[in-house]
């Protein structure tokens, strides 16, 4: 463990009172913070043996720091590979292979002039440690504490692109509170910038390199809720935890994917936004290096000025818009709607209905109320649905059961949904196959419709209700091509579309 404090002795508090203390598994480390050099500072640390037993903690001299101006054209970011490597317990094995090492080499020599281009310059000139660490399945995670990027052996490009762009900032993320350490707040705009970024850049890459072994070049990548944006900008998207729900629901993966698509939206309207960006961020922090934090209201700022008016609204009105950028918990229960909008021979809103408790620590999976670990306990809700027309006329409606009927006290580690697909489809056969009872079919008529579905907590009884709108009918079935929607409240009208750019 380290932290960094103003004092050379005293309690925990103390001596960690400038950053935190944070866990780190590497041997030596890179601690890059804003730090007044008025000021005089110390580095503490203290190790932890698997028992869970601590050693005295040791503090370094004293430490006067220089500030050094973030975003200089001379950074440079290069990756070395760590020395020891981690199971999926924790324990040390074997470092990477020498063909590992290759791939992960050949692939970052060729991104880093891409991600220069669109990103601009590292916000410091360093190193990062990529570290195999097997607790990290089929995932990356770029960690600034420690200047390094754990991963299993999967590499995967676009993943591996997503951390180095973290990386960029390395200390200065968006998703920091007063002492440049990870707060979650405004991890929509953290998290939508790296993997917006991270397709653009994918994308480039095969452009640049058509024949590459390792990226096909059939391959292109966007956000999936680009085409279908306005249908997923949900109330579900709002919170502090981009994980809140532990992965269960899929609702995390659509945070990714909103967020990545909104900030696309902004360079569409000003190419070039993503460098801009960084470079506006980094001067201001270079001017008031001691004062200047990561915040809502910065972010707003900085964007306003680079793109005063963002799909016909000033920036900040379209920021306050965009659901997966409200960066507070709205607490209670409530009902994800997950639709993933497919077209193909006809048209699907696959469907799946999550009933969610969003609690106390901002999680709907699990809180500790400190004494025990408290979890989702919805599972097994009762409740039903309807699905509406553009006259009002009811289409379909029955009644709906949140499975599995275990909640997780029981052992049954889960959280549980129901199906109800609407489709423009007359039969599920040969696909997608299923229950016939998991849709509503033959939605021919052209026409917004709306899902209203209400369940009942099976504790204390209390009801939840909430709603969705799909844009259905025959002329949209296997139609690839051109722009369809509705308007809540009117029954006729005329939808006009202004198209400006690529």
């Amino acid at each position: 463990m380290f932290g960094v404090g103003t004092v050379s002795s005293g309690d925990y508090s103390s001596l960690a009172n400038v950053r935190w203390w944070q866990v780190t598994n590497a041997t030596s480390l890179s601690v890059n913070v804003a730090l007044d050099p008025a000021r005089t500072y110390y580095l503490s640390v203290y190790a932890v043996n698997g028992q869970g037993l601590s050693s005295a903690i040791v503090t370094s001299s004293a430490i006067h720091p220089v500030w050094r101006n973030l975003g200089a054209t001379t950074n440079t970011l290069r990756i070395a590979f760590g020395t020891t490597g981690f199971d999926a317990s924790g324990r040390s094995i074997a470092t990477w292979q020498p063909t590992q090492v290759t791939a992960m080499t050949t692939f970052f020599t060729k991104m880093m002039p891409i991600l220069v281009q669109l990103y601009g310059p590292p916000a410091d000139d360093y190193t990062v440690t990529i570290v195999r660490d097997l607790r990290y399945h089929n995932s990356n995670v770029f960690l600034p504490s420690t200047d390094s990027i754990l991963m299993d052996d999967t590499f995967v490009p676009q993943l591996f692109t997503h951390e180095l762009i973290h990386a960029f900032r390395n200390d200065h993320l968006l998703s920091s509170n007063e002492f440049w350490a990870y707060d979650s707040t405004l991890s929509g705009f953290e998290e939508g910038f790296a993997q917006a970024v991270s397709y653009e850049a994918m994308n480039a890459y095969v452009a640049t390199y058509p024949s590459d072994a390792q990226v096909p070049g059939n391959s292109l990548w966007d956000s999936g809720n680009e085409w279908d944006y306005d249908f997923q900008n949900t109330a579900e998207l709002r919170g502090t935890d981009l994980w809140s729900e532990g992965g269960a629901t899929g609702l995390h993966w659509l945070k990714y994917e909103m967020g990545a698509a909104a900030i696309r939206k902004i360079n569409l309207e000003s190419p070039g936004f993503y460098k801009s960006f960084n470079e506006e961020f980094y001067r201001r922090i270079n001017a008031t290096p001691t004062t200047l934090r990561s915040s809502r209201s910065l972010i707003v700022s900085i964007i306003g000025a680079l793109v005063p008016t963002i799909e016909g609204v000033t920036a900040a009105t379209w920021i306050d818009r965009q659901k997966i950028f409200f960066a507070q918990n709205v607490y209670g229960e409530k009902i994800f709607h997950r639709v993933q909008d497919y077209s193909a021979t006809e048209f699907y809103a696959f469907h799946d209905l999550y009933f969610l408790n969003t609690m106390s620590c901002g999680s709907e999976w699990a809180c500790w109320d400190g004494t025990k670990w408290v979890y989702h306990r919805l599972n097994g809700a009762q409740g039903s649905g309807s699905l509406t027309d553009a006259n009002g006329s009811t289409v379909w409606s029955g009644a709906l059961l949140i499975e599995p009927m275990q909640n997780p006290a029981d052992g049954m580690m889960a959280i549980g949904h129901d199906t109800k697909s609407p489709t423009t489809a007359t039969t599920i056969q040969p696909w997608p196959g299923g229950s016939v009872d998991d849709c509503v079919l033959n939605l021919r008529s052209l026409g917004l419709y709306r899902f209203t579905s209400s369940f009942t907590d099976p504790l204390d009884g209390t009801a939840t209700t909430n709603s969705i709108y799909r844009v259905l009918g025959a002329p949209i079935a296997n139609n690839f091509g051109g722009i369809w929607g509705g308007v809540v409240g009117h029954r006729n009208g005329t939808v006009t579309a202004l198209h400006e750019g690529i």
